[in-house]
């Protein structure tokens, strides 16, 4: 499971990686971003 954080205080679970990415994207985020903070929180279930 991956928790990409958006915000310093916001966070939303995606199982799926391409998910995380789309969705940070729809914020204007980069990827690069997502990558960085999903790397940091990088959960398994």
């Amino acid at each position: 499971m991956y928790v990409a954080h958006i915000g310093p205080a916001w966070h939303r679970r995606f199982t799926d990686y391409a998910e995380a990415v789309e969705y940070a994207a729809s914020y204007g985020l980069p990827s690069v971003f997502v990558e960085l903070n999903l790397h940091k929180h990088k959960y398994r279930r």
